[in-house]
């Protein structure tokens, strides 16, 4: 039996830093599935940073479709926008040998980009949470007309339960959570793939204490100064994208990163490729996620793929008090709630890092929650589409 095409709408382009996106689908074209990966048609503000025709590229056994400033779109529904998402659902189908969206499934993954699934008319419609968008940056916004539309669905998943019933006000549905994981035989090779950040960080004085993500408004800057200043024979270590347009958005946040960051003792490096991280990760001593989890946004629900990366590294894992980790890592990760208890965390981590059955009930579970497991669910629910019939759209 001939697999539908999948295509898929995010926001994160394809080649920046690897998220469930990229994981999710690359695998399923590695078993055979036609996907088609877009960032939906460009905005005409765009004109001056975009070439003038859109292009199609083959990355990962995934058809990319790289932005063009032909056709735009604009701000608002219009006729030309319209216009523009169909003739680009239409070139992605014929990209894939599709006559029309009869055999299709649409897999939206940010709210902004369902006109395009409603572009396509795919036979099934899926939409995977991967945040509490109505939450970001400090900004709740009105999700109403959101839930409505995903009313219409034929599958929800989401990365954690918390997310699923923040992002659709339900209670989140059996099976459909779809956690993120890892690509565990990344990390299973010796020696890791080489990496130059890796041996800068491996130069540093101290214990190495590591954060490996996107530098942004979650982190707790004024605590990861606190440790600084309580361990001053130690590295803190930053390595990942600075995201200073949105710190600036948030004064108190870049005030407290620029005070983090004059400590003499933390170090931020740039993002390194996905294929670095198990090197770097070798390179530190302990792992940790230094996250807010006192405002109310979308921080408290995430799943961070660095977690299940880090404990794939065998070196002990440090947790801001994230549900997630609460309710199915506590066993292997130290769950910090205060400044003290981060304290007292890293002044008991020499010992559990030369702990063998430490060090392998962290690669025990971090196996179980390989990249693969987390495909054979995903395409287990695509599958059972094709039990049922497609249900009926509004309007």
């Amino acid at each position: 039996m001939r697999r539908p095409a999948i295509i898929a709408f995010a926001a994160t382009p394809w080649s920046a830093v690897w998220m469930n996106r990229q994981h999710l689908l690359s695998r399923l074209a590695a078993r055979g599935y036609r996907i088609a990966y877009s960032n939906g048609i460009a905005h005409y503000s765009n004109f001056k940073s975009l070439p003038l025709w859109p292009r199609l590229v083959w990355q990962d056994q995934v058809l990319v479709a790289q932005p063009g400033y032909l056709l735009p779109g604009s701000v608002r529904p219009s006729w030309l926008s319209s216009i523009a998402l169909r003739l680009h659902c239409r070139a992605l189908l014929r990209a894939l040998g599709e006559d029309n969206s009869e055999h299709v499934i649409g897999l939206c993954f940010d709210p902004h980009l369902l006109d395009c699934v409603d572009a396509l008319a795919p036979r099934h419609r899926v939409f995977h949470i991967y945040d509490s968008y109505h939450k970001m940056y400090g900004h709740v916004a009105d999700f109403g007309p959101v839930r409505r539309r995903l009313s219409s669905y034929d599958l929800i998943t989401a990365s954690t339960a918390q997310m699923y019933e923040e992002v659709t006000g339900q209670h989140a549905q059996p099976g459909c959570i779809v956690a993120n994981g890892v690509d565990f035989s990344s990390f299973d090779r010796q020696p890791p793939a080489p990496s130059p950040t890796a041996a800068a960080i491996a130069a540093l004085p101290g214990r190495r204490v590591g954060y490996v993500g996107s530098i942004n408004t979650k982190i707790d800057f004024a605590l990861i100064k606190h440790l600084s200043q309580r361990f001053p024979g130690d590295s803190f270590v930053l390595v990942g994208p600075m995201r200073h347009a949105i710190l600036e958005r948030m004064s108190n946040d870049l005030a407290s990163y620029e005070a983090m960051r004059a400590r003499p003792n933390v170090h931020i490096f740039p993002a390194v490729s996905r294929h670095e991280i198990p090197a770097v990760l070798a390179a530190m001593d302990i792992n940790c996620i230094f996250f807010r989890v006192d405002r109310a946004d979308w921080v408290p629900a995430v799943y961070p793929i660095k977690l299940n990366e880090y404990l794939a590294s065998g070196k002990p894992v440090l947790s801001c008090d994230l549900r997630v980790v609460r309710e199915a890592f506590a066993n292997v990760v130290s769950v910090c709630r205060t400044p003290q208890e981060w304290t007292l965390a890293l002044e008991h981590c020499a010992g559990d890092a030369n702990d063998s059955a430490a060090v392998a009930a962290r690669l025990a579970v971090a196996r179980g929650n390989d990249w693969e497991r987390r495909v054979d669910q995903f395409e287990a629910l695509l599958v059972g589409l094709d039990e049922r019939e497609p249900r009926d759209r509004p309007g």
